[in-house]
This record gives C-alpha cells, structure tokens and sequence, in this order.
C-alpha cells in the first residue's frame, strides 16, 4: 500500500469519525501544551514495554494484564501494582470462578468490552480499530505490499518495510539413574520434582534408545555396548514448517511432541500508534506411538509449545495461544477469539466453562493446559484455557503453577503473574497471585511443604539497580514472606530449592551463591554469600552435602566470560559453605607480531550443558559426571605486505569428558575426542545427550554417536551419519 492510497484511504474514512473535543480547532493549543511536557514520558513508557514483551512473549507489544479480580479488592491496576508485591487470590462469583462463563456468546461479550475498552468508541460507535482498519484494510503485513511505510504520527519515528525501531510438599531432582525394567537398570532424564517426568530428546527402556535428531525420531537397540539395528520412527515431511521438541516414554508408548513453525504479521494500534507486530500462531501436536502394534493417535491443541509433563500414565500439555487479535473477532467465527484442539483431526472447542476471560485484557492470548491419558488416548480428560501470556512452568505431584508476564507502564517494572492449577481436580484453576520481577526458569519456583517459593529480578528504583529476591506464598498464593536485596546491580543465574533451602546464584563479575533458610516462611533469612569467579546456570545436590554447580569462568575484573566451569560445594553448614575444588576449561587466546606477520591464536571451550541441563550426566551412585564440550582451535596468520595471502589453520573437535570427585577433588576418568571438521555444519551434532543401560554409557550427537564400558573406560563402539 502507496502513501497515496493511504492518504486516499484517510480522506474517505475519516468521515465517519466524529471529532474528539480535544482535537477540535479551538482546543488545540491546550492540547498541544499538554502532550508535549508528556511527550518523552509516553515514548519511554511506549519502547520499554515493547523491549519487555518481546523478550518474555514473543510478541512485538506489551503482554497482557492480569485477569483475575483480587480478594475484596476488584482489578488491579497500575496504581494496587506498585504496592510491595502485591499478591492476589481468586474470589467467586456465585458458583463461578471471577471471569468464568457459561456460553461462548458470554466470552464473545466479555471480549467485544475489552476491544472497546482498548480501542474506545467514539460518538458514531465506530471504534478508532474501525477506522485503522477502513484506511489499512485490515491487511496483514505479508498480504500487503512489501514497499509500505508508515510514519508513527506522535513520536515521529518512521517503520519501513514492518520494521520496528525499539530500544526496546517437595521431592528432591532425579538424577540420571531413575530408571529401570525388570531385566536392565538404565538411566533416565534429569527432573525438578521426583514422580514428575520432563520431556526429552533422548529415552530409554533398556532396550532401545530413543532419540530426536535432524527432525527424526529415531529408534536404536543396543546390548552390551554395541548399536544395533536403526529405524526411523516418525520423520517431518520436507517443506514443513513442523519441528519436532522433546518426547515421553511410557510401557510401550513413546509420546512424540511437535509444533508448527508459523508467523502472522500484522499492523496494530498500541498506545495510539501504528506498530508491527509478528506472533507465532504455530499448533502443537502430541503423537501417541505403540511401539508393540504400531498405533498411533494424534492430538492437536492451539497455540505454540511452553513444556510438558507426566505423572503416571497423565500428560500434562502447555501451550500458548496467540493466534487471536482482539480487534478482529467474529461472533460468527469461533476461531477468532476460542482455543481449539483436535483429536484424530476431529476439531472441537474449549467448552466455555473451562474458559477464563475478563474485559480488561488488552491482548487476546489464551494460556491452554491439558490432561491426558495416554494409556487410553482419547479427548483430553482435562482442558483449561485463561486469558493472559505464558512464561516459564513449575509442576508438582500435585499442582502446576504457570507464570505470565505484567507490565506496569508507568514505573516501567515487570512483574510475574503466577496461575495455580489443581491437577487432582481436572485442571481446575485453584488460585492466582503477582510477585514483582520476571523469574530465570522453572527451577526458580518450588512448592514444600503447603507453601510455594519462588526467586525472581527486577529494579529498584531507588537505588537505580537490578535486584534479587526471594518469596514464600501459601497455597491460595498469598504472599507470606520475603528475602529482598540479593546481588544488587546483578542478575539471577541459577536456583536451587531444597526443603527449607534455597541456594541462589546472581552475577555480574563475580558468582555469590547465597544460602537462604526459608523454615520460617514468614521469615527468610539469608545465612551464607560465597564469592567466586564466573557464574552457575544449573545446580544440583550430588550427595547429602555436596552441591554440584556447572556453569562459565569470567573474569573477576571485567565479567567477561572466558572458559567453561564445574565446582563442587560442601553444604554441610549452610551458614559456612565451602568450595572444595573447581574444574576449568579455559579460554586461550594470544597474539604476536615480528614486523611482518601476525600470528593470532586461541583455543575456546562451550558446552550444551551451559544452555540445557539435561546434556550433562549425573550419577552419583556410581559417582560419575559427563559433560558434552565443543572445542575450537585456530591459529591464523595475516601479512602486512600484501606478497602474501593469509595463512589459517582450524580445528574444531567434540569431546565428551567423565569425571569423579574423588577425595575433595576432579577426577578425569574418561574423554573422547572428534574432529568435526565442519564448523557450520556439525557443531550443533555435537554431543547433546547421553543414556546409560547396566554399566554401558551411550553419547549422542546428531551424526556421531559412541558406547563407552563404564566397568573400564574404554569405548566400544561408534555410530556415525545417522541419517544414512
């Protein structure tokens, strides 16, 4: 669309629009002073919130507000939002949970006052959506033409080709010897919560090895050590936008989850500007495989992919629903403004009671859980939807808590809505609370002992610093106590809960890692800071008083990180904890220069295990740790005088290190090393995972898989080009 279209398109649109009071030629300039001493307010307020939301929802504008009215309190806004954590519980309204209807013609209702409320109606009835919609033409981005510029009317800033300019009661962890069948004793995915499985790109059943890679699931025996026969167990069709995430195993059934990769792009309204938006509308599919009889059942649910969980034979499926605008339902459309899921390409609706809505959003996103049984794979035993963003999932036995993200656009300060809901009871949505700060991830969240714990950052706008804290809240998400002040001017790297502990670790040069008691919920008590240099991103207790930590070497002068690290500590006496030994690989790099070359070398570690935990194998049973590495090595050479070329030779390997910690101490007991020899196109089939059966581990990389004898640390076999 042409400027000219675009002025023709006012011209003729604007008629229909009645003239607000403050636009009208006589109030101009009153209006005029007015906005310009607002002016660099709004557009702070504007760019900081849609920095935030991109980074915690996927969208290119603010997350929705909070849904859910408070305990004698009504909405909270931005005013109730500024008080010091504010917390907030579900009231009813009759039978009915605050936002709960009883026809999709109550949630349509619901949500044409919340297009009016954000998009206001003027004196005709037509809303200001009408008439953006009369001069765009309610054309998506990626059906209009590619060369339309729009000019932002208030801030003046220009958007070209959709471009944007901003600024903007527990149970311990398993390890990975949880598993076992009535022949083998084999290991099994780490987990946050005991008697809660996490989904994964690698299983086991002691017999085969199960594993995703390059968009297959693939189905590998073993015995002793040795790889056996391959088969391809399910394979994304090329030109799909299909990309298969993680899996369960359970009996005979492996419960494959994929979701579709698919974009809208579109133009909004947002803070009386024109901006461009782009949300992934992608489904999420879940398919049931009988490995015995070849059965298989598919289940589809809207909205991209959060997490998942299983308990017994019960999937738990999360989802995120942005497919929808709320300035474009129709009544007449039920896929304009309701979640949907399919069994066996069947399509149905999420019945409206099970749907949570209010007319104070401002974004039409849905939050979908389901239940279901997949031992008898049918409609989801259980389906709720609540309107509002999805972030980060904690689930126990008996609970899963999910956060969304809340932007309070005048003190420009993120906070974390958390939902909970009781998996005993269908799903059923049992309470809803607000803590200040967005959290790390799910292992910054805990439920113990009737209360629900959770660490999260933020700023504090007195001393103009990031912030950490600590936060106890009982079941009806009440807060009940609070630890702040932790790391001052640092972030949050890693958490750990443990009982009547937390162990936290922020950074910005230095890792202190503090140990908090929290046996007094009302009272949180910090007992210990240990400094050292580099930062944690995954804690785990190794034994009774050991805590392993895996994560970066920086250093203690600048915080730049320069190598990967592993330490373990003595938490005997938490008021005094004690690093017994740190294990680094370091980065390396040098340069000289005679007058005539130079000469630039270095040697650079990473490793998965910094972004995923479940890439590392703790066992400490058999008192081993394996860690997937990358390794880089370059030396390079640059002539000055032009009579000859550069010189650069390169090595890229992937290695695979076991150690023990032995009398106080790392202790290297195994490594292997591969050249990769493409850097592009086999650093990301470096190893990735690794599985053990009896005392055989199995290491897998996309394209090169190897077995290693644990009774002698040799190797065994190898498995190369997977694909082939």
């Amino acid at each position: 669309m042409r400027h000219e279209d675009i002025e023709s398109r006012i011209k003729e649109n604007a008629k229909m629009v009645k003239v607000p009071q403050n636009l009208e030629p006589q109030n101009i300039a009153v209006t005029l002073k007015e906005q310009k001493v607002m002016q660099s307010v709004k557009a702070k307020r504007r760019n900081t919130g849609l920095r935030f939301a991109a980074g915690a929802t996927a969208f290119a504008v603010v997350a929705t507000t909070g849904i859910f009215a408070a305990k004698n309190a009504g909405m909270f806004d931005s005013d109730s939002l500024k008080d010091d954590n504010f917390s907030v519980s579900y009231t009813e309204d009759g039978d009915k949970v605050v936002g709960q209807k009883s026809s999709y013609g109550e949630i349509y209702e619901t949500l044409e006052s919340a297009k009016d409320k954000v998009y206001g109606k003027n004196n005709n009835g037509n809303s200001i959506f009408d008439l953006f919609n009369g001069i765009f033409g309610g054309v998506a981005k990626d059906e209009a033409e590619n060369d339309m510029i729009l000019e932002d009317t208030v801030t003046g800033d220009f958007f070209e080709d959709g471009a944007m300019d901003t600024d903007t009661e527990e149970a311990p962890e398993t390890e990975n010897n949880a598993g076992s069948s009535a022949d083998k004793d084999y290991s099994d995915t780490i987990t946050q919560v005991e008697g809660v499985d996490e989904a994964d790109i690698i299983k086991t059943n002691g017999e085969d090895i199960f594993y995703i890679a390059n968009g297959v699931l693939y189905q590998i025996s073993v015995e002793n050590g040795i790889f056996g026969e391959k088969s391809e167990l399910y394979t994304i069709d090329d030109g799909s936008n299909e990309q298969i995430s993680d899996m369960f195993l359970y009996n005979n059934s492996v419960v494959l989850i994929s979701y579709e990769v698919e974009y809208s792009d579109y133009y909004e309204i947002y803070d009386y500007d024109i901006v461009y938006v782009e949300s992934n509308i992608g489904d999420t599919t879940v398919r049931i495989f009988d490995i015995e009889n070849d059965a298989e059942f598919t289940y589809t649910q809207s909205g991209r992919y959060i997490t998942a969980r299983m308990i017994d034979e019960t999937l738990l499926l999360v989802t995120s629903d942005t497919s929808m605008r709320l300035n474009r339902i129709d009544e007449d459309d039920k896929s304009t403004f309701l979640p949907s899921y399919y069994c066996n390409g069947e399509e149905d609706y999420v019945a409206p009671e099970d749907i949570i809505v209010t007319e104070d959003i401002t974004q039409l996103t849905y939050c979908v859980t389901a239940a279901i049984d997949i031992t008898s794979p049918e409609a989801p035993t259980a389906i709720k939807a609540f309107a509002g963003s999805t972030g980060d999932v904690y689930c126990s036995t008996e609970n899963l808590y999910v956060t969304g993200y809340i932007y309070d656009s005048e003190t420009c300060q993120p906070y974390t809505n958390i939902t909970r809901l009781d998996i005993a009871d269908n799903l059923e949505i049992a309470a809803q609370g607000t803590v200040v700060g967005t959290v790390l991830n799910q292992y910054s969240m805990d439920e113990y002992d009737g209360y629900f714990r959770i660490a999260t950052q933020f700023y504090d706008y007195n001393t103009y610093e990031e912030e950490n804290g600590v936060f106890v809240f009982d079941l009806d998400l009440n807060k009940v106590g609070e630890l702040e002040g932790l790391g001052m001017g640092e972030t949050i790297r890693s958490v750990r809960f443990e009982n009547h502990m937390a162990y936290v670790v922020t950074f910005m040069q230095t890792d202190p890692l503090y140990a908090i008691d929290l046996s007094d919920p009302a009272n949180p008590l910090m007992l210990d800071e240990f400094k050292v240099s580099g930062y944690s991103t995954y804690l785990h207790r190794y034994k009774d008083n050991l805590m392993f930590s895996f994560g970066v070497e920086a250093d203690e002068e600048t915080g730049w990180t320069n190598g990967i690290k592993m330490m373990m500590y003595d938490t005997s006496d938490p008021e005094n904890l004690v690093l017994l030994d740190s294990y680094v690989w370091e980065n390396v790099d040098s340069s000289e220069w005679d007058g005539i070359v130079e000469t630039y070398s270095y040697n650079y570690y990473d490793s998965d295990a910094v972004y995923d935990e479940k890439a590392l194998y703790i066992d400490s049973e058999r008192n081993l740790i394996g860690i997937p590495m990358f390794n880089s090595i370059a030396e390079k050479n640059y002539y000055y005088n032009a009579t000859e070329n550069e010189t650069i030779t390169e090595e890229y390997l992937c290695q695979y290190y076991l150690v023990s910690f032995e009398n106080g101490e790392f202790v290297e007991k195994y490594t292997y090393s591969t050249d990769t020899y493409d850097l592009y196109g086999k650093y990301y089939s470096c190893f990735n995972r690794s599985v053990r059966i009896e005392n055989y581990l199995y290491i897998l990389g996309a394209d090169h898989f190897i077995s290693v004898s644990l009774n002698d640390m040799a190797l065994v076999d190898t498995l190369e080009n997977l694909s082939e």
